[in-house]
Parts: structure tokens; sequence; C-alpha cells
């Protein structure tokens, strides 16, 4: 995130986003691009070779958030960390149908044209997802622990949190096994 956006000026794109209006959603994609395609090649590090690349991936992740935005199709969309959390779920969701694409395309067959549209989460698995992470995030009582688990869902080495945070990969580490008790903890209750 751009030192020089202000915290409002991303609540404040949303809103005139939802309301149609695409300067903002150009606005959004220049603060979240870079971010976006770092989470969408660590997807795709390591895996079958794909289609679609991490700039694909992250395009195409964006693309679905804005045209569900302007139909309103987020029921908790009211800061830059709920747009981060549906923009993870974007990203994960069209990595993995890349996944399953290269997956099921049998050895010997030419990779097909570019411009194949990948299907679309519906409204309704876009909200669940949305409301699950949210509710991971609520049992995380300290800001730090939020930021922290924000940070490496997003795709940041333990390296760089630390230097975000002004701490140690240590204390990272730690604060990290502390976030997986207390997830643990909380899905062990529910």
């Amino acid at each position: 995130m751009s030192k020089e956006i202000s915290a409002g000026s991303v609540t404040r794109w949303l809103n005139e986003l939802r309301a149609g209006d695409n300067a903002n959603a150009q606005r959004l994609w220049a603060e979240y691009c870079a971010r976006l395609v770092r989470l969408a090649r660590a997807k795709l590090d390591r895996r079958p070779r794909t289609l679609d690349d991490a700039d694909d991936i992250a395009a195409k992740a964006f693309k679905s958030f804005c045209s569900a935005a302007r139909r309103g199709q987020f029921s908790r969309l009211d800061d830059r960390h709920d747009l981060w959390q549906i923009l993870v779920m974007l990203a994960d969701r069209k990595a993995r149908d890349a996944m399953r694409r290269a997956r099921a395309r049998p050895p010997g067959v030419p990779w097909p044209d570019r411009d194949v549209a990948a299907p679309h989460p519906t409204p309704r698995q876009a909200s669940e997802l949305a409301d699950q992470v949210q509710h991971l995030l609520e049992q995380l009582q300290k800001d730090d622990l939020r930021a922290i688990a924000l940070d490496k869902v997003a795709g940041f080495t333990n390296e760089e949190i630390g230097a975000r945070m002004s701490c140690s990969r240590a204390t990272v580490e730690r604060k990290l096994a502390l976030i997986r008790r207390i997830w643990r903890e909380a899905a062990s209750d529910d």
C-alpha cells in the first residue's frame, strides 16, 4: 500500500466503484496489483505449468472483484482489509482453476488459446468465504496478529513480515504459531 494513500482513500474508492466510477477501479488496481501478483505467483509456484501466469491470475481476480462489487455482491466490503480478503479469495480460486485445467489437459494436447475464460465463484461462495475469513480474523484479539495473518495470506515471507512489523523473523514465527493455535482451538470449539 502506498504511503501517500490515506486510510480513508481505499474506502472512498470502494464506495465510488460500487456507484460505477471506473476511475477508482484503476486506482485500486494500481494499489493492489503488485501484492496480488506476488500472491498469485506463490499459489502457482512449484505447481504443474498452467496456461495462466501470475499476472493473468491477478488480473482475472481483480476483474471478477470489480464486476461483483459493481453488482453489490459482497456483503462485507467496507475497507481495505475487506477488499484484501476478497482479492485473496478470488486469486486463490483463479489459481486453483488454472491448476485444475492444467491437470485435466491430456499429455500431448496443445495449450488452448489464452482468452479462455475462467469460471467465476458464485456470489454465495464469495460471501461465505469472506464470512469465514472475517470469523477467523475476529478470533485474533490483537491488531498485530491480524496484520501478520493477512500479510502471510498475502504471500509475504516471514522476513518481509518482520520488516513490515519492525520485529524479528523469530517473533513473526512465534506469532504465527500462536495464530495457528488460536484458530485450531476456535475450530475445535465450533
